[in-house]
């Protein structure tokens, strides 16, 4: 059975859901960041769904990709939310440096809880809890929350508060390029292989082909459903199965 991990945002993280599957009787799991699947026997979706928060309580475990909308485009909430904790920082920065400001400890403190909540504080700190759980003590999410309370305890409000928003930039970056890469690699296999082209030459999705129905496969095209023969003959590259490079 396949499962569909959304949010699961790293390879380390994919690599330690299907530890903790393995370790807590899954024989089968395997868990594929590139395309963010969970595949295995295991029918019993409340189980599996115990496991990964375990790991990370972000992951959602999902029985089946849901069409209602393309998770690829970036939401302008989204965008939001990351730049303008960004563009609060960079004006503290100004009012507290350039224009030599001294707010006082009440108004730095007060600064900093609002950043460290709306910048994404709050989820580093509950990523770094969850690897932590998981055995990876010391993960980037635990030394940016290190260097974090270093800048405050030095006296650093302004550098403190930039560390902890551009690092969550760099993650939201790093999951809009993972979406968008994902959506077109997911476009380019179903072109290759989710059309058959019927013997009247016309194309039709894998899944409207029936039993019994006879398909044509032209030279240098992918063979897209098991079958037999039943006229002509050629050459097939088996090379992704046999690791050999001349066709049989």
């Amino acid at each position: 059975m396949n499962y569909v991990l959304k949010n699961l945002d790293c390879p380390n993280c994919a690599l330690r859901i299907e530890k903790a599957l393995l370790k807590n009787g899954i024989l089968d799991a395997k868990v594929d960041f590139s395309t963010l699947t969970l595949t295995t026997s295991e029918v019993d979706t409340s189980k599996i769904r115990k496991i990964v928060n375990s790991v990370d309580e972000e992951v959602e475990v999902l029985e089946e990709v849901s069409d209602e909308k393309d998770d690829s485009k970036v939401k302008l909430k989204e965008v939001f939310w990351i730049l303008f904790p960004l563009l609060f920082t960079l004006v503290y920065g100004v009012l507290h440096f350039v224009l030599m400001k001294n707010f006082g400890l009440f108004i730095d403190l007060l600064v900093v809880s609002f950043i460290f909540f709306v910048g994404g504080g709050v989820k580093t700190l509950i990523r770094a809890i969850n690897n932590s759980k998981s055995g990876a003590l010391l993960n980037e999410n635990v030394l940016i929350l290190l260097a974090f309370l270093g800048a405050l305890l030095l006296g650093h409000t302004f550098e403190a508060l930039l560390l902890i928003t551009l690092y969550n930039l760099g993650i939201f970056l790093e999951d809009v390029a993972l979406r968008n890469a994902r959506s077109k690699i997911g476009k380019a296999v179903y072109e290759v292989f989710g059309k058959v082209r019927l013997r009247d030459n016309r194309l039709v999705n894998v899944d409207e082909v029936e039993v019994g129905d006879i398909i044509l496969v032209k030279p240098g095209e992918t063979i897209p459903l098991d079958g037999e023969v039943v006229k002509g003959s050629a050459f097939v590259d088996k090379s992704t199965m046999t690791g050999e490079s001349i066709p049989e």
